[in-house]
């Protein structure tokens, strides 16, 4: 938008019943991003930056300049070939009338330019700007109804339908009312108050950003969900205190604090409680009631221990606080003494008699029910511990048997967030190994990207062959996941199992291993052992780029990038920037098939970047490859080191094979950071060699053992990392 324009500031709100509280953050970020990006199309979009406010009951934003009406502008249009606007006696033809009266000029008004395609006929189109209050009535109806709402409600006779049914639309440039309708209601200048504290419209006298939070506060609506957060996690925590306790921390109370904030307009804290015999419950089965079912934030003492309180937070400033409170407390009683009968019951028979019952309970039609499942479990989680510790195999099998039997518990039938959990705590009860209660408890760790890993060897193993079954299982009959459908969570299980490998620092054998989880299927499966194998080995290596190149700071980043920093610090040089998705290109070329080992290759090649020689070293090893690749003839595997002539070809040789005892012994060890290091010092060598010696001699002889010899470097490189997915 041109300086000096003048220009008003627009409030538009969609007034809506009661939205997930989920769905607020993203709907009122597209709005904002779409309103913005309409009126910079149409050239209104002026300076500062845009407000947005979302409750349960609006979705709102404030731009705080749109010019008052577009520029002026000039609009070229591009008409036929002059070949074929005129005939051979420069008379134009329809082509070039037809043109000329689009716009109500003669042929003669048309300007001729050539192009790179030829000479063209041009006309330009001088255009008026149009008033902002014309494009605003046309964009806006335009903006709400295409925002992004998965699933559309509809109302009375509308066809269309949004997230919810709108019940009243704010339009206001400047003092204006922006004139639309959308849904069968039309635009005002009112807003609503909190359903009950303040029903009656709201009316505002001009689209002012302080003026509206400041009317739907006095109206018991805090329209900021920043501020509306900030409110309650403070006066929670200080409640908690006063209680004697605090509120904990983590991502599960992060997330409560999100949804809770989403479903109130006017936030008043309270504080509620339970009988403390409920604290003999499972700590998790206590705090999952009231987050999950009551949105109630429980309290903990200094060590970590719950208290029989809790905090609430209400939609509404009863006058009867009490009352309010003793509601609540009845509500999260009976859920509690629902869970005190499923925990004394579920405890009268062990997992191990529930196994059996597990046949009745389908998996996937054709991959079997959860006792197939508990089956091959059984013979996968002992055959990963292989990997990392074999002592534990006996326990790893136990815990592959019961892994899904809690599933079967009335506890999990209502809390189904505790299964794995609750296997746990009835193992212990049943007398089972410790280790193999941990592991049900740990198996479907991490449950999500930054989650917590298993910590013990069987839960680790347990948690790596559930994922590679449940792989195998779906590639091997075509459910694979396609676009967002995921049904079976296999994206997870994936980054699940290469974080497990990485962090942990575990060798797994992966054609082994997802050929014997497809073994244990039996004649389930409908493509190949070879087919299926590869197919879930290249899922894997596929969800490896993201989690180099996009989770900064997780641990996985933070090892591969150590190893270059290292280096770094003692070439003193620079800061090391993070893989990107050419050098873990460079890894997955060679289709790895054991997680940590590419990690380690990462790692190495990383190092081996942040190293002087790095640039030279890459350029010299592209040459090569770019030789080999161009020889038109069988490259012989070894060279012959005493047929080699010219000084500089003998003294790259002789680097070489200074450097391959330690090269050789570092890859074998999984060191890749020490042998790409020990071949950086070929640089010297190898820019020597280029400079003096042709490799494509006339003689056969002395050409083959100079191919020979670029191709035994070369392959060494390939041991490690293709450095041809590097640029430069």
């Amino acid at each position: 938008m041109s300086e000096g324009v003048s220009t008003r500031p627009l409030l538009l709100e969609i007034g809506v019943e009661e939205l997930p509280a989920g769905m607020q953050p993203r709907l009122a970020a597209e709005l904002e991003s779409a309103l913005q990006a309409a009126l910079r199309e149409h050239d209104l979009l002026g300076e500062g930056p845009a407000r947005t406010y979302s409750t349960p009951r609006r979705l709102a934003v404030f731009c705080p300049a749109v010019a008052e009406r577009q520029p002026d502008r000039e609009v070229e249009h591009r008409g036929p070939p002059v070949s074929a606007a005129f005939d051979d006696s420069g008379n134009p033809t329809k082509a070039a009338t037809g043109f000329a009266g689009r716009f109500g000029v003669g042929p003669e008004d048309l300007e001729r330019r050539a192009t790179d395609g030829g000479e063209y006929l041009f006309f330009t189109e001088q255009q008026t700007g149009r008033g902002a209050m014309e494009v605003l009535g046309e964009i806006l109806p335009q903006v709400i109804e295409g925002l992004p709402v998965p699933k559309r409600m509809r109302w009375g006779d509308q066809e269309w339908g949004f997230a919810r049914p709108i019940h009243w639309l704010l339009a206001l440039f400047g003092e204006d009312v922006v004139p639309f309708e959308v849904g069968g209601i039309s635009s005002d200048r009112f807003t609503r108050g909190h359903r009950y504290h303040a029903p009656d419209p709201v009316h505002l006298d001009a689209a002012d950003d302080g003026e509206y939070r400041g009317l739907l506060h006095e109206a018991f609506v805090e329209a900021d969900p920043t501020e509306r957060r900030r409110q309650i996690e403070a006066e929670i925590r200080n409640q908690a205190e006063r209680a004697g306790g605090r509120i904990p921390q983590g991502d599960l109370i992060e997330g409560l604090l999100e949804e809770v904030s989403g479903l109130v307009e006017w936030p008043v804290p309270f504080t509620g409680g339970f009988d403390e015999k409920f604290l003999e419950l499972p700590k998790e089965v206590l705090v999952t009631s009231m987050e999950k079912h009551q949105k109630f934030f429980p309290v903990e003492d200094g060590d970590g221990g719950l208290l029989p309180t809790f905090v609430g937070v209400a939609n509404i400033d009863s006058k009867d606080p009490e009352a309010l409170r003793a509601g609540h407390d009845r509500v999260l009683r009976a859920r509690l003494e629902d869970a005190r009968f499923f925990w004394a019951e579920d405890r009268k028979r062990p997992l191990a008699e529930r196994v059996d019952a597990l046949k009745h309970v389908v998996f996937q039609a054709k991959l079997g029910t959860l006792f197939d499942k508990a089956e091959r479990l059984a013979v996968l989680a002992p055959a990963v511990t292989e990997a990392f510790d074999p002592s534990v195999a006996s326990l790893a099998e136990r815990a592959g048997w019961l892994a899904k039997a809690d599933l079967l518990t009335d506890m999990v039938d209502e809390f189904d967030n505790l299964q794995g959990i609750m296997g746990g705590y009835y193992a212990t009860a049943d007398g089972e190994d410790p280790q193999v209660a941990a592991a049900l408890a740990e198996q479907y760790r991490p449950g999500h990207a930054k989650d917590r890993l298993p910590e013990t060897a069987t839960g680790t193993a347990l948690a790596i062959a559930d994922r590679l079954d449940t792989m195998v299982g779906c590639f091997g009959i075509g459910l694979e996941p396609t676009g967002t459908k995921d049904p079976f969570a296999l994206r997870r299980a994936a980054i699940g199992v290469q974080r497990m490998a990485i962090e942990k620092g575990i060798h797994l054998d992966l054609p082994d291993l997802l050929g014997r989880a497809f073994g244990a299927f039996g004649d389930r499966l409908e493509r190949s052992r070879e087919e299926t194998v590869n197919a879930v080995i290249d899922f894997l290596n596929d969800r490896l780029e993201p989690m180099y190149t996009e989770a900064v700071g997780q641990p996985v980043y933070r090892d591969v990038v150590a190893g270059a920093e290292q280096v770094t610090a003692e070439q003193g040089a620079g800061a090391v920037a993070g893989p990107d998705k050419n050098q873990v290109a460079a890894i997955l070329s060679l289709r790895p098939t054991d997680p940590f080992d590419a990690h380690l290759r990462l790692k190495g090649l990383l190092a081996l970047l942040a190293h002087p020689n790095a640039e030279a070293l890459i350029a010299a090893n592209k040459r090569i490859g770019n030789i080999l690749r161009k020889a038109e003839e069988e490259v012989p595997e070894g060279y012959d080191a005493e047929a080699l002539t010219e000084a500089e070809e003998r003294a790259l040789a002789e680097a070489f094979e200074g450097v391959r005892p330690r090269f050789q012994a570092a890859v074998e060890a999984g060191d890749y950071t020490t042998a790409l290091l020990a071949l950086a010092e070929l640089r010297e060598p190898a820019d020597r060699f280029f400079d003096a010696v042709l490799v494509m001699a006339e003689d056969d002889a002395v050409r083959r053992n100079r191919l020979a010899l670029l191709g035994t470097i070369h392959a060494a490189f390939l041991r490690v990392a293709d450095l041809s997915k590097l640029p430069g």
